[in-house]
């Protein structure tokens, strides 16, 4: 388990870009801290329905960059007051079924997998 949440720490620090922040005021710097915190906490509630178990195992990267590539259509969405915002999630989830499943391992199974077998 404590592998699981080092792994995503490092997807925090590496999709999220935590080390570069740019040579600016310190209240640039601090809204852009506070920005990336929220997006992390969205994009993690936003995940919490996401497929997992018997379909396969969520990979938060592949799950970040599906995000990523979306953004600018949920920026969109936001600006008009939120309009179409259950049709872009329902649209992102059916993505993530589609694009952001780890392959699965037989052989050497991660410790989710192995995880869900024994709870189940």
């Amino acid at each position: 388990m404590r592998w699981q949440i080092e792994l995503v720490f490092k997807v925090w620090r590496s999709e999220m870009q935590f080390a570069y922040f740019g040579a600016w005021r310190v209240e640039r710097i601090l809204t852009q801290f506070y920005a990336r915190l929220l997006a992390l906490l969205l994009f993690h509630r936003v995940l919490e329905d996401a497929p997992q178990g018997d379909k396969g195992e969520l990979s938060l990267i592949q799950a970040y960059q599906l995000l990523r590539t979306n953004a600018s259509r949920l920026i969109r969405i936001v600006k008009q007051s939120f309009r179409g915002l259950l049709s872009f999630l329902k649209d992102f989830m059916a993505d993530l079924r589609r694009f952001a499943l780890k392959t699965k391992r037989r052989r050497n199974p991660s410790s989710f997998a192995r995880l869900v077998a024994i709870c189940s």
